[in-house]
C-alpha cells in the first residue's frame, strides 16, 4: 500500500484507495441508500398508520405519518453513522 493510499475493505476484500475514493464512496452509499429508505419508510409508514385509505387524511394518520416517518429517519440516522464510524475504524485505524 503507498504512504497516500489507503485500504478499504469491500465486500471482504481489501482495496486500495484514496480519501477521495473514501468520499466518493460514501457519496455512493448515501445516494443508493436513499431511495430504499424512501420506499422503506413509506411502506413501513403506510401500513401502521393509514386505516382506510381515501382521498384525504385525517388528523390522526397525518400526525402518524409524520412521527412514524421521523423516527425512522432518526433510526437510519443512528445506523448510517455507527456503520460509516466502524468503515472509517478499519479504513484508517491510525487516525482514531
Amino acid at each position: 500500500m503507498s504512504e497516500s493510499g489507503k485500504q478499504l475493505v469491500l465486500e471482504g476484500q481489501r482495496l486500495e484507495s484514496s480519501d477521495a475514493d473514501f468520499e466518493e464512496y460514501k457519496q455512493l452509499l448515501t445516494e443508493q441508500n436513499a431511495e430504499q429508505i424512501m420506499s422503506d419508510v413509506s411502506n413501513k409508514c403506510f401500513h401502521k398508520c393509514i386505516s382506510r385509505p381515501g382521498l384525504t387524511l385525517d388528523r390522526f394518520e397525518e400526525n402518524c405519518l409524520k412521527k412514524c416517518t421521523d423516527r425512522y429517519l432518526e433510526t437510519v440516522k443512528i445506523v448510517e453513522d455507527i456503520y460509516l464510524k466502524r468503515l472509517n475504524k478499519e479504513y484508517n485505524p491510525a487516525k482514531l
